[in-house]
């Protein structure tokens, strides 16, 4: 095969790849958008199409998305559902994206028959974030210190919430984050 034709057939895969990654992009710009405007449903079909046109790491945001919708909707199990199908990526691609996956499904637990499995999952998402110095973990750490602070609270464990709300507290303030 000659080197013009290898070109052009290079050419044509990535002309076919970059609509894919814009289309995943804007699907999930979308879906914050309708998300954050409270049409729900409307969010979860631009989710849903950022699943399909993602590669690994847009479907660990895309999937995560949904999952959120799903929760916010009431639907729980479906929300496991997907944050379930995250969570494997999230691993493999690291960082906070394994922190949030784990955040989230604590989230979609604590209020289904699966709530047992909320601490863990924080105490999970609190070890990824442990001894690291990035501040985008930092900052994942002090707001899964808070949730586990409001879930020790809710089951009765207060001295234990204090300390978690404190922890979490003293990174706002170290990292002089607002948003937190």
């Amino acid at each position: 095969m000659g080197v013009l034709v290898r070109s052009f057939l290079l050419l044509g895969v990535l002309l076919w790849l970059l609509p894919t990654v814009a289309s995943a992009s804007d699907a999930m710009r979308a879906s914050r958008e309708a998300f954050d405007a409270g049409r729900l449903e409307e969010a979860l079909t631009h989710a849903r199409a950022a699943v399909e046109e993602g590669g690994d790491e847009p479907q660990v945001e895309a999937l995560l998305q949904v999952g959120l919708i799903y929760n916010a909707m009431g639907q729980q199990k479906q929300a496991v559902r997907a944050l379930a199908e995250a969570m494997p990526r999230a691993d493999r691609a690291g960082g906070t994206a394994a922190v949030r996956v784990r955040q989230a499904m604590a989230g979609a637990t604590m209020f289904s028959r699966q709530a047992d499995d909320a601490e863990p999952l924080l105490r999970e998402a609190l070890a990824l974030t442990e001894g690291r110095d990035d501040p985008e973990l930092r900052h994942a750490r002090a707001l899964v210190l808070h949730d586990l602070g409001i879930l020790l609270a809710a089951r009765g464990r207060v001295a234990d919430a204090r300390q978690h709300f404190r922890d979490a507290a003293a990174l706002a303030e170290e990292a002089q984050d607002p948003s937190l």
